[in-house]
């Protein structure tokens, strides 16, 4: 009889951690980099660059992209593309997929309703429809990332599920450069970045910035593509996305993470 009653509370207890972890692992706010499925050989780079258009640094990385024959994808700020038109014509122009960031990048107004972040993003998808042709890209990148830490939980969630629900799909990364760890950062320090968190990714969402103070993001982003080419990555943008790079990142948890906490 007491060997049972071991046998129970062991149970119970196992059954108990079992639960706490799994709690953790699906939802623990990180980097959504974990779930990869390493039998995809092919190896994907997706160039992607926030915070732009910009005068100072957006014209730069168009230069490189389009010297080296690559598309990027810029999620843009549409106040910014408002006061430069015509760096959002290059863009287009030059092939790159124009996708939705923002229209203020003002986390206290975006983030304070489910109404607000709605409005934000819809007043920046037509500022975009004024230059493409064709319809907007699908994909769009909250500002902070969906992992992006505000006061409300709820909201966030509800943000989330709008996005969707307005046939949106929000896209995260898994390479982060780290350009924005400080106003300036050096050209080796974003190399190096990159360099390290892409190790083991055959599909890589490479986060860089083209703000008006992320000049050493264009400095080094011929170095970056020789670099990738090197380690046999092919160049993609967010127009070449497939159903199969869809369901990978899914299960990634870069494209829709739901993870809340």
């Amino acid at each position: 009889m007491k060997f049972s009653k071991v046998l129970l509370i062991l149970g119970v207890l196992i059954v108990m951690i079992f639960n706490v972890n799994t709690e953790c692992i699906k939802c623990e706010e990180i980097q959504p980099e974990l779930h990869e499925d390493k039998t995809n050989i092919k190896k994907k780079a997706f160039l992607t660059f926030d915070d732009g258009p910009s005068p100072e640094v957006t014209l730069d990385i168009i230069k490189v992209l389009k010297k080296n024959q690559v598309k990027g994808s810029f999620f843009i700020i549409g106040g910014r593309a408002e006061e430069y038109p015509h760096i959002i014509e290059e863009l287009v122009n030059n092939e790159m997929s124009v996708c939705i960031h923002s229209y203020s990048h003002k986390y206290e107004d975006i983030y304070k309703s489910v109404n607000a972040y709605i409005e934000d993003l819809k007043k920046c998808e037509e500022v975009i429809k004024r230059h493409v042709k064709g319809d907007v890209s699908r994909y769009v990148r909250m500002p902070g990332g969906s992992f992006v830490s505000i006061k409300s939980k709820e909201i966030k969630k509800r943000i989330k599920e709008a996005i969707v629900d307005n046939d949106f799909k929000y896209i995260d990364w898994n390479v982060p450069s780290d350009d924005t760890r400080k106003r300036y950062v050096s050209e080796e320090f974003i190399f190096g970045n990159i360099k390290k968190n892409i190790k083991g990714k055959n599909t890589a969402i490479i986060l860089m910035h083209d703000s008006k103070y992320k000049k050493t993001s264009a400095k080094v982003l011929q170095r970056v593509i020789d670099y990738l080419r090197e380690e046999g990555y092919e160049f993609y943008s967010m127009d070449d996305i497939t159903v199969e790079d869809e369901m990978l990142l899914i299960k990634s948890r870069i494209i829709n993470n739901v993870c809340n906490k």
